[in-house]
């Protein structure tokens, strides 16, 4: 019964991640593809999980609070904030949209100011 309970957590946090970070029914039919996919759903949990830190507090609360409002006693006590914070980052980068154009000048001029 113990080993059944646990494999319905395991089916559960399965479920939930796969919603969290959309991808519930990928079309990728070839294992390349799909372990990419794969690994690129782990990383972005990985970040999450991440900033779920202690030492990320006050970065959490300021996302939150700015991109993710949530009134309410309830909301205010909810210890899982994970589909919160997927959420106000989402919009964060909706906001501030990331420059990748920059930081790919920034490594260019790095590399070749970098003596050989």
């Amino acid at each position: 019964m113990f080993a059944y309970a646990r494999r319905w957590q395991i089916e559960f946090t399965w479920r939930e991640n796969k919603s969290e970070l959309a991808f519930q029914s990928p079309r990728l039919w070839h294992w390349e593809p799909r372990e990419k996919l794969l690994l690129l759903a782990t990383l972005a949990y990985a970040f999450l999980l991440t900033l779920l830190e202690p030492f990320y507090e006050p970065l959490r609360r300021w996302l939150l609070r700015r991109y993710c409002h949530r009134t309410g006693q309830h909301c205010r006590h909810a210890h899982a904030p994970f589909a919160r914070l997927r959420m106000a980052l989402s919009r964060l980068w909706q906001d501030l949209p990331p420059r990748w154009d920059r930081l790919a000048e920034q490594r260019r001029a790095v590399v070749t100011v970098t003596p050989a």
